[in-house]
């Protein structure tokens, strides 16, 4: 169910930021198939550190198959996320991964702590507690994702202002040459459009 779940969120809030099918199938695939390993990692670290079969065990019992979970989880999906981008924008995998994936281990492990305080109090009935528990950490979550998201937009919109500056300074600069020399007018716009011809 929370790899259902996971999926369900992926594709959801994928379409909401990007209509492209490919995105929102891929992202929806990336968080059911890593939240269904983590499971899978949580569930067989358990049964090395809590072998019965009745009964639930303690939070101290949990705390590594937390970590195996969490490790899990970050590994899977930020390996698969940075294999999508690198392989879509043509960029070095493990260089994109270093530098947008690698710090935020510490998010995946902070999630798999309070997934496991929260277990522990719906286990002893106390699921209000759980409850007004959860609710802040929701909150903080989302109020943290949509500040680094607004990060990255604004870096992204940078680096569009600064490209957009670099072409206009190298047009600037060909205009001027092409303006020098009077044998080969209109060489230099001649030469862009056939190049932007073959590229295309």
């Amino acid at each position: 169910p929370a790899a259902l779940l996971a999926g369900c969120d992926g594709l959801i809030s994928t379409y909401r930021a990007t209509k492209r099918w490919l995105s929102v199938f891929s992202s929806a695939a990336v968080m059911t198939l890593s939240v269904a390993m983590a499971g899978l990692s949580y569930q067989l670290t358990l049964g090395w550190f809590w072998p019965q079969t009745d009964g639930h065990p303690p939070l101290t019992r949990m705390i590594v198959p937390l970590a195996a979970m969490g490790l899990t989880h970050w590994l899977v999906n930020s390996v698969l996320v940075a294999t999508l981008t690198a392989t879509a924008r043509r960029l070095p995998l493990l260089k994109l991964w270093k530098e947008n994936y690698l710090w935020t281990v510490m998010s995946f492990f902070t999630g798999a702590s309070a997934a496991g305080i929260l277990a522990v109090l719906i286990q002893h009935g106390l699921a209000v507690t759980a409850f007004l528990i959860a609710a802040p950490l929701v909150a903080a979550t989302y109020i943290t994702y949509r500040v680094f998201l607004g990060r990255v937009d604004a870096q992204r919109n940078k680096l569009l202002a600064a490209n957009a500056l670099y072409l206009k300074t190298i047009e600037a600069l060909a205009a001027a040459i092409d303006a020098r020399s009077q044998t080969a007018s209109g060489h230099l716009r001649r030469a862009q459009a056939y190049a932007v011809g073959m590229a295309d």
